[in-house]
């Protein structure tokens, strides 16, 4: 996808070694580099061109397999990463990013605002809730994974939250949610169908973070 707005130029060979002019936008873009607690230096910093060349693995992975798409960078407020989202803000749930223990390979996690699925006043308040599920390599069976989740669901719903729990199970819940936790759990326990103890205490764990809220 191109966009002709104007831009800070990336720093380093950053310009030439990413071709997609999208992509270069969304690396640039003020909020990813602004009003992040750990992100606390310019883009062409000494600091800033490692962020860059740090995250370089998820934006090769964009670069090659969703070029002519779109979508969305936050970051994740803890540590700097860029989280890639889908473009629909209202659809949560689900980030990528890069994975701090295996180098080369992505980290999906759970990423959303649970305020925005409620109509009551809960205690996280309007806070980002990141939560790291699982690393996988990025390549042309994940890219598939994402592109039905990111670019092909055909959920016309207001605001609906996508969470994943290992490759090709994902659980989408709709509308104010956290508002309806037995039947919310009820959801979650009949997709998440698996003897993989790791799997079961993910799904176990957001049961148990929605009961708290």
């Amino acid at each position: 996808m191109e966009s002709k707005r104007n831009r800070e130029k990336l720093p380093s060979n950053f310009e030439s070694k990413i071709k997609n002019e999208y992509l270069k936008e969304q690396i640039a873009d003020v909020g990813m580099w602004g009003l992040i607690p750990s992100v606390n230096y310019s883009m062409k910093s000494p600091k800033g061109i490692k962020r860059i060349n740090d995250n370089m693995p998820l934006f090769k992975f964009i670069e090659t397999y969703f070029a002519d798409d779109k979508y969305a960078f936050e970051p994740n407020m803890l540590d700097g990463r860029y989280v890639f989202l889908p473009a629909n803000v209202n659809h949560q749930g689900i980030g990528v990013c890069i994975s701090e223990q295996i180098p080369g390979f992505l980290e999906v996690c759970h990423f959303w605002y649970p305020c925005e699925y409620t109509q009551k006043k809960i205690s996280i308040g309007p806070g980002q809730v990141y939560v790291p599920i699982y690393n996988i390599e990025p390549d042309e069976y994940f890219a598939e994974i994402i592109r039905k989740i990111y670019i092909d669901n055909a959920i016309t719903d207001r605001k609906f939250c996508t969470f994943p729990f290992e490759p090709g199970i994902e659980v989408t819940l709709k509308g104010d949610f956290i508002d309806d936790i037995a039947g919310t759990e009820k959801i979650i326990k009949s997709i998440v169908k698996t003897d993989d103890p790791i799997t079961v205490k993910t799904a176990k764990a957001l049961i148990d973070f929605l009961k708290r809220l």
